[in-house]
């Protein structure tokens, strides 16, 4: 399911008050870029993270979902 205009304004608007981002239309979800580097994806009104070693216990204190 592509996602909701909505869904893209609430992520622009909210991510892009901390840096600028860029959004990429694929497959019918969104790539989220901060410069060049690709930090997350958004499918079906959900936002995903790309995390590593060093920033995934970060999201997990928080309580946060793979």
């Amino acid at each position: 399911m592509p996602v909701s205009p909505e869904f893209l304004d609430r992520v622009t608007e909210t991510i892009g008050t901390v840096r600028p981002i860029r959004i990429a239309k694929m497959f019918g979800g969104i790539a989220v870029y901060h410069d060049e580097v690709f930090f997350g994806l958004g499918d079906d009104d959900r936002l995903y993270f790309k995390v590593d070693t060093l920033t995934a216990p970060e999201y997990d204190a928080k309580g946060m979902e793979p």
